[in-house]
């Protein structure tokens, strides 16, 4: 019959105290229970979840209000909605006269000709508006939306 351990191991496991041992898993317990109070569960890191068109839009309005850009913005901005709000009165994607896009909006609407003249002016402008302007302007935009949205 074969033993487990060799005749010299077995004696010296024999000869081990007993209490040394039960003094170290009683350390090696008291370590465990402390670090897992004092640090708690371990939590899983959540990976954020990254945007690339947010975190291009917020460059490039960093980049663009460092170079003082405003007629840019207003440009590209005003044209697309200009189109947007072409096509919600029907009247096709192909440009049309601002006059006419006037026109369309109070007979559709009943608002008055003046809040969308507001939007359009700065199209027709070549100058660069301020920072205040162009937030007045952004806020005249959001309130020509909203009212375009109640109608839709």
């Amino acid at each position: 019959m074969a033993t487990i351990l060799p005749w010299g191991q077995s004696s010296y496991l024999a000869k081990t105290p007993l209490a040394l041992l039960a003094i170290q898993a009683a350390v090696l317990l008291l370590v465990l229970i402390w670090g897992q109070r004092r640090l708690g569960p371990a939590k899983r890191l959540v990976e954020p979840t990254l945007d690339n068109s947010e975190a291009y839009v917020q460059a490039l309005s960093r980049v663009l209000q460092k170079a003082n850009c405003s007629d840019f913005v207003v440009q590209t901005i005003g044209k697309a909605e200009q189109f947007r709000l072409q096509r919600a009165l029907g009247l096709g994607s192909e440009p049309v006269e601002p006059q006419t896009l006037v026109e369309a909006w109070v007979q559709q609407t009943g608002q008055p000709a003046t809040e969308l003249e507001a939007v359009l002016a700065p199209l027709n402008q070549l100058r660069r508006l301020s920072n205040r302007e162009l937030l007045l302007w952004l806020e005249n935009l959001q309130t020509l939306q909203r009212q375009l949205n109640s109608i839709s």
